[in-house]
């Protein structure tokens, strides 16, 4: 699976420190095992490949201004009930931290250095919220090496409809916006 971090993000994905993102549900559910595919700057020029780990585990979270709960998905037998973990305070903002919102350099066993992580979490989401989705943890410890068969980034956008040509057309402008050609005089003098 692609997924796409914001510029704030990749020194804390490099480094380690940030394991999981946290995502709306996908139409096609992510699975352990599956290669995770990290990048910074996809669609844009210059996107980067921050790396390639194998996905380690996926749970359900619910996020609210005063409260998260997360439930794992593998343990979930269907037509069983999901139990639904409550975070504490202290364990929001562990969660927030290891997510990449850092209100100093400071690391989370030093004193304050969870402090508003989490506040600072709900800010930036702002109007999003309840949000329902999925935390996808990645297996830093075990890098894909391999390059050679990273998936490249679309090196232009994806065309849509008519605008799709096969590889033996010449792609041609809308109508609106091709050149009319000048009237051609004929046998008159100008």
């Amino acid at each position: 699976m692609l997924l796409n971090f914001a510029p704030r993000f990749v020194p804390f994905i490099l480094d380690g420190s940030k394991r999981h993102t946290i995502r709306a549900e996908r139409r096609r559910m992510p699975r352990v095992g599956e290669i995770c595919h990290c990048y910074t700057g996809l669609r844009h020029p210059g996107a980067q490949l921050l790396g390639r780990w194998p996905c380690a585990k996926v749970e359900r979270i619910e996020i609210d201004v005063n409260e998260v709960c997360i439930a794992g998905l593998a343990e979930a037998v269907p037509g069983s009930p999901v139990e639904w973990q409550l975070l504490g305070r202290d364990e929001r903002n562990l969660l927030a931290w290891r997510d990449g919102f850092r209100n100093s350099l400071r690391r989370p066993r030093q004193r304050g250095g969870l402090t508003g992580c989490f506040e600072m979490m709900i800010e930036h989401w702002g109007g999003a919220l309840p949000f329902c989705g999925l935390i996808i943890y990645w297996d830093f410890d075990r890098p894909l090496h391999d390059q050679d068969n990273a998936p490249q980034p679309p090196a232009k956008p994806l065309l849509t409809g008519a605008q799709q040509t096969t590889t033996d057309e010449a792609p041609q402008k809308p109508a609106r916006l091709r050149r009319r050609k000048a009237p051609q005089n004929k046998g008159g003098v100008n």
